[in-house]
Protein backbone atom coordinates (compact mmCIF):
# COMPACT_ATOMS: atom_id res chain seq x y z
CA UNK A 1 0.00 0.00 0.00
CA UNK A 2 1.10 3.15 -0.83
CA UNK A 3 2.01 5.47 2.39
CA UNK A 4 2.99 9.49 2.70
CA UNK A 5 5.32 8.27 5.22
CA UNK A 6 9.18 7.27 4.98
CA UNK A 7 9.87 4.54 7.24
CA UNK A 8 10.39 4.91 10.95
CA UNK A 9 13.61 2.66 10.78
CA UNK A 10 15.25 4.47 8.40
CA UNK A 11 14.33 7.85 9.69
CA UNK A 12 16.19 6.58 12.92
CA UNK A 13 18.92 5.53 11.06
CA UNK A 14 19.34 8.65 8.58
CA UNK A 15 22.01 11.10 10.19
CA UNK A 16 23.89 11.61 12.89
CA UNK A 17 23.90 14.82 15.01
CA UNK A 18 26.65 13.64 17.67
CA UNK A 19 28.86 16.31 16.07
CA UNK A 20 26.10 19.05 16.94
CA UNK A 21 24.99 17.75 20.28
CA UNK A 22 27.67 16.76 22.59
CA UNK A 23 25.53 14.56 24.82
CA UNK A 24 24.13 13.07 22.14
CA UNK A 25 21.05 13.28 23.52
CA UNK A 26 18.99 13.80 19.90
CA UNK A 27 21.28 11.48 17.91
CA UNK A 28 18.88 10.89 14.43
CA UNK A 29 16.99 13.15 12.20
CA UNK A 30 15.40 13.03 9.33
CA UNK A 31 13.39 16.11 6.63
CA UNK A 32 10.75 15.30 4.00
CA UNK A 33 7.77 16.92 2.74
CA UNK A 34 3.97 15.47 2.65
CA UNK A 35 2.52 17.33 0.34
CA UNK A 36 3.64 20.51 0.78
CA UNK A 37 3.85 20.16 4.50
CA UNK A 38 7.47 20.26 5.87
CA UNK A 39 7.96 17.29 8.56
CA UNK A 40 10.65 16.94 11.03
CA UNK A 41 11.40 13.80 12.62
CA UNK A 42 14.27 13.13 15.35
CA UNK A 43 15.49 10.37 18.06
CA UNK A 44 16.45 10.85 21.46
CA UNK A 45 17.90 9.49 24.09
CA UNK A 46 15.65 10.57 27.63
CA UNK A 47 18.71 9.05 29.93
CA UNK A 48 21.53 11.65 28.51
CA UNK A 49 18.88 14.16 28.88
CA UNK A 50 20.27 17.22 31.44
CA UNK A 51 18.84 20.72 32.14
CA UNK A 52 21.89 22.53 30.10
CA UNK A 53 21.03 21.24 26.50
CA UNK A 54 18.20 23.91 26.17
CA UNK A 55 21.11 26.40 26.10
CA UNK A 56 23.07 24.17 23.92
CA UNK A 57 19.90 23.66 21.56
CA UNK A 58 18.97 27.66 22.02
CA UNK A 59 15.50 26.47 22.90
CA UNK A 60 13.67 28.58 25.70
CA UNK A 61 12.92 26.52 28.54
CA UNK A 62 9.25 27.83 29.86
CA UNK A 63 8.29 28.50 33.32
CA UNK A 64 7.11 25.86 35.42
CA UNK A 65 8.32 23.14 33.06
CA UNK A 66 11.11 22.92 35.40
CA UNK A 67 9.19 21.18 38.10
CA UNK A 68 7.96 18.64 35.36
CA UNK A 69 9.43 14.99 35.86
CA UNK A 70 12.90 14.73 33.83
CA UNK A 71 11.28 12.83 31.07
CA UNK A 72 8.78 15.36 30.49
CA UNK A 73 11.44 17.67 29.78
CA UNK A 74 13.40 15.75 27.89
CA UNK A 75 10.26 15.10 25.68
CA UNK A 76 9.79 19.09 25.39
CA UNK A 77 13.02 19.97 24.54
CA UNK A 78 13.14 16.75 22.22
CA UNK A 79 9.65 18.37 20.49
CA UNK A 80 10.94 22.24 20.45
CA UNK A 81 13.89 21.01 18.54
CA UNK A 82 12.14 19.42 15.80
CA UNK A 83 9.27 22.29 15.81
CA UNK A 84 12.55 24.91 15.11
CA UNK A 85 14.16 22.32 12.17
CA UNK A 86 10.57 21.64 10.60
CA UNK A 87 10.08 25.29 10.33
CA UNK A 88 13.42 26.25 8.93
CA UNK A 89 12.82 23.54 6.41
CA UNK A 90 10.15 24.71 5.43
CA UNK A 91 12.09 28.67 4.37
CA UNK A 92 9.82 30.58 6.35
CA UNK A 93 12.07 31.47 9.50
CA UNK A 94 16.01 31.01 10.38
CA UNK A 95 15.99 28.08 12.28
CA UNK A 96 18.50 29.70 15.05
CA UNK A 97 15.52 32.65 15.75
CA UNK A 98 12.19 30.01 16.40
CA UNK A 99 10.93 29.87 19.40
CA UNK A 100 7.64 27.66 19.11
CA UNK A 101 6.21 29.08 23.04
CA UNK A 102 3.30 27.30 25.19
CA UNK A 103 -0.20 28.51 25.71
CA UNK A 104 -3.47 28.00 27.05
CA UNK A 105 -3.57 24.14 28.19
CA UNK A 106 0.12 23.75 27.41
CA UNK A 107 -0.40 23.95 23.50
CA UNK A 108 2.06 25.27 21.14
CA UNK A 109 2.12 28.69 19.98
CA UNK A 110 3.11 29.30 16.55
CA UNK A 111 5.27 32.18 14.96
CA UNK A 112 3.19 34.64 12.64
CA UNK A 113 2.30 32.65 9.34
CA UNK A 114 2.87 29.16 10.58
CA UNK A 115 0.76 26.15 11.79
CA UNK A 116 2.13 23.19 13.85
CA UNK A 117 1.58 19.87 15.35
CA UNK A 118 3.88 18.12 17.64
CA UNK A 119 3.99 14.49 18.53
CA UNK A 120 5.76 12.24 20.72
CA UNK A 121 6.24 8.70 21.94
CA UNK A 122 9.05 7.31 23.52
CA UNK A 123 12.25 8.46 21.87
CA UNK A 124 10.81 9.67 18.75
CA UNK A 125 9.60 13.17 18.41
CA UNK A 126 8.19 14.34 15.14
CA UNK A 127 6.83 17.98 14.52
CA UNK A 128 4.61 18.79 10.97
CA UNK A 129 4.38 22.60 10.23
CA UNK A 130 2.52 24.33 7.08
CA UNK A 131 1.70 28.17 5.53
CA UNK A 132 -1.21 29.89 6.98
CA UNK A 133 -3.21 31.29 3.95
CA UNK A 134 -5.22 34.23 4.61
CA UNK A 135 -8.65 34.12 4.96
CA UNK A 136 -8.71 30.27 4.34
CA UNK A 137 -8.76 28.27 7.45
CA UNK A 138 -6.49 25.43 7.31
CA UNK A 139 -5.84 22.66 10.09
CA UNK A 140 -3.22 20.07 10.85
CA UNK A 141 -2.54 17.60 13.47
CA UNK A 142 -0.38 14.23 13.77
CA UNK A 143 0.19 11.65 16.53
CA UNK A 144 1.84 8.84 16.81
CA UNK A 145 1.22 5.89 19.28
CA UNK A 146 3.01 2.39 20.37
CA UNK A 147 0.31 -0.22 19.42
CA UNK A 148 -1.43 -0.13 22.37
CA UNK A 149 -1.64 -3.49 24.40
CA UNK A 150 -4.53 -5.68 24.46
CA UNK A 151 -5.24 -5.41 28.25
CA UNK A 152 -5.20 -1.65 27.67
CA UNK A 153 -7.23 -1.96 24.45
CA UNK A 154 -9.84 -4.03 26.91
CA UNK A 155 -10.09 -0.89 29.10
CA UNK A 156 -10.67 1.87 27.18
CA UNK A 157 -11.91 0.44 23.44
CA UNK A 158 -15.36 1.19 24.52
CA UNK A 159 -14.67 4.99 24.98
CA UNK A 160 -12.24 5.20 22.14
CA UNK A 161 -14.98 3.92 19.27
CA UNK A 162 -18.00 2.36 19.21
CA UNK A 163 -18.60 -1.55 17.67
CA UNK A 164 -19.36 -0.19 14.38
CA UNK A 165 -16.87 2.28 13.91
CA UNK A 166 -14.48 -0.52 15.01
CA UNK A 167 -16.23 -2.93 12.12
CA UNK A 168 -15.79 -0.62 9.50
CA UNK A 169 -11.93 -0.74 10.21
CA UNK A 170 -12.31 -4.54 10.72
CA UNK A 171 -11.06 -5.63 6.97
CA UNK A 172 -7.83 -4.06 7.23
CA UNK A 173 -5.32 -6.67 7.21
CA UNK A 174 -4.37 -5.70 11.40
CA UNK A 175 -4.79 -7.05 14.55
CA UNK A 176 -7.81 -5.50 16.92
CA UNK A 177 -4.93 -3.48 19.11
CA UNK A 178 -4.04 -2.58 15.68
CA UNK A 179 -7.13 -1.11 14.62
CA UNK A 180 -7.98 0.02 18.19
CA UNK A 181 -4.98 2.21 18.23
CA UNK A 182 -5.51 3.62 14.66
CA UNK A 183 -8.91 5.13 15.68
CA UNK A 184 -7.59 6.13 19.34
CA UNK A 185 -4.46 8.03 17.31
CA UNK A 186 -6.70 9.46 14.63
CA UNK A 187 -8.66 11.11 17.29
CA UNK A 188 -6.15 12.34 18.86
CA UNK A 189 -4.20 14.31 15.66
CA UNK A 190 -7.93 15.46 15.25
CA UNK A 191 -7.71 17.11 18.83
CA UNK A 192 -4.72 18.33 17.61
CA UNK A 193 -5.70 20.15 14.38
CA UNK A 194 -8.89 21.26 15.55
CA UNK A 195 -8.49 22.53 19.36
CA UNK A 196 -6.69 25.79 18.20
CA UNK A 197 -10.06 26.76 16.49
CA UNK A 198 -12.61 26.15 19.28
CA UNK A 199 -10.22 26.33 22.45
CA UNK A 200 -11.91 23.58 24.14
CA UNK A 201 -11.52 20.47 24.83
CA UNK A 202 -14.05 17.44 23.10
CA UNK A 203 -14.23 13.87 23.41
CA UNK A 204 -13.49 10.98 21.31
CA UNK A 205 -17.34 10.67 20.81
CA UNK A 206 -17.26 14.14 18.70
CA UNK A 207 -15.79 12.06 15.55
CA UNK A 208 -17.11 8.95 14.18
CA UNK A 209 -15.46 6.48 11.80
CA UNK A 210 -17.02 6.75 8.18
CA UNK A 211 -15.11 4.97 6.11
CA UNK A 212 -11.54 3.01 5.14
CA UNK A 213 -9.77 3.77 2.00
CA UNK A 214 -6.96 0.75 2.52
CA UNK A 215 -4.92 1.62 -1.08
CA UNK A 216 -4.84 5.04 0.38
CA UNK A 217 -4.20 4.20 3.84
CA UNK A 218 -6.49 6.96 5.08
CA UNK A 219 -10.06 6.60 6.99
CA UNK A 220 -12.80 9.34 6.90
CA UNK A 221 -14.14 10.76 10.00
CA UNK A 222 -17.47 12.36 10.70
CA UNK A 223 -17.96 14.76 13.17
CA UNK A 224 -20.51 15.87 15.39
CA UNK A 225 -22.89 18.70 14.81
CA UNK A 226 -21.12 20.74 17.57
CA UNK A 227 -18.03 20.51 15.63
CA UNK A 228 -19.37 21.22 12.67
CA UNK A 229 -20.94 24.51 14.27
CA UNK A 230 -17.18 25.26 15.34
CA UNK A 231 -15.32 24.20 12.68
CA UNK A 232 -16.89 24.37 9.34
CA UNK A 233 -15.85 21.22 8.41
CA UNK A 234 -18.30 18.38 8.02
CA UNK A 235 -15.95 15.22 7.58
CA UNK A 236 -12.07 14.80 7.68
CA UNK A 237 -9.70 12.47 5.98
CA UNK A 238 -7.05 11.18 8.68
CA UNK A 239 -3.45 8.94 7.00
CA UNK A 240 -2.25 6.69 8.63
CA UNK A 241 0.66 4.13 8.63
CA UNK A 242 1.98 0.88 11.02
CA UNK A 243 5.95 0.90 10.75
CA UNK A 244 7.70 -1.35 13.73
CA UNK A 245 5.38 -1.10 16.99
CA UNK A 246 4.17 2.56 15.94
CA UNK A 247 0.91 4.01 14.55
CA UNK A 248 1.19 7.33 13.43
CA UNK A 249 -2.15 9.17 12.20
CA UNK A 250 -1.43 12.68 10.15
CA UNK A 251 -4.45 14.94 9.05
CA UNK A 252 -3.99 18.59 7.18
CA UNK A 253 -6.03 20.83 4.81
Amino acid sequence: MATLFPDIDAIVGACDLSEQTSSRFISKEQRFLINGTSVFVCLFNQSLYHDTLFKQLRIRCPDGLGNAVSSRRAEFLAGRYAARQAISACGELVAGEVQVGVGVNRCPTWPDGILGTITHCNDIAVCAVLPAIQNIKRYIGMDIEKVLETNVVREISSSVCSVWEWQRLASLPFSNDIITTIIFSAKESLFKAFYPYIGEYFGFECAQVKCVAPYKQSIWLDLSPSLVAKTGFREVECHYTLQSDYVITFLFH
